[in-house]
């Protein structure tokens, strides 16, 4: 349950700190104050360091709020990964498939995760997600823009579960094979067909 403040008390931990009075200010322009006023309070309890670094960094510190004000299911995810913030880069321009596969390797390799589970594709989204919220909220892309990167991110993801799921076979099973025109052995290939908004490139966030 989410606690509701009255605009006085908003923020009183931040006691007599100078820049009290720009975060509130923050908060009070966003478009959920009392929801974010409860995150930014639980936040800054459980991980007061890099609150305080992001306290630091302006913009930053405004992409919290944004994302608190925005989506309680990914203010829950900061508070359970609260360096994902301090990674962000590229908030201007769209990401193509190649960039998130790019990024899609780098974060396994970072986890160690050389087979990754559903788990961990689904957190590698959420990660993601931050960011395109950002983006989407501050209008720093266009609704085409959004919805061409939730699908480059849908695809990158369907990617690298096909790769795992190849593997496993393999190893289960061997190499699939099929025959050619002409009757001789070939590796099998094996495809997803992407239907409705991911086929016409304007999935959305559900």
């Amino acid at each position: 349950m989410i606690k509701r403040y009255n605009r006085g008390d908003r923020l009183t931990f931040l006691g007599r700190n100078p820049l009290r009075q720009q975060t509130q200010n923050l908060v009070d322009s966003s478009v959920d104050p009392e929801r974010s006023s409860y995150y930014l309070t639980e936040f800054q309890a459980k991980h007061p360091d890099i609150f305080s670094q992001l306290d630091k960094q302006g913009e930053r510190f405004s992409w919290l709020i944004t994302v608190f004000a925005s989506s309680r299911f990914l203010s829950e995810e900061l508070l359970q990964h609260p360096d994902w913030l301090l990674t962000i880069s590229n908030l201007e321009g769209p990401l193509s498939l190649a960039d998130y596969n790019e990024r899609l390797s780098a974060f396994l390799k970072e986890r160690e995760i050389a087979s990754p589970t559903a788990l961990d594709l689904a957190l590698f989204r959420r990660k993601e997600l931050v960011r395109l919220v950002i983006r989407d909220v501050l209008c720093r892309s266009t609704l085409s823009e959004v919805t061409q990167e939730l699908s480059n991110l849908a695809d990158a993801i369907l990617e690298r579960a096909l790769l795992k799921v190849n593997l496993d076979v393999a190893a289960r099973h061997g190499a699939p094979q099929t025959e050619d025109a002409f009757g001789v052995s070939v590796p099998a290939a094996f495809t997803v067909l992407a239907l409705g908004k991911l086929g016409g490139r304007e999935l959305n966030y559900s």
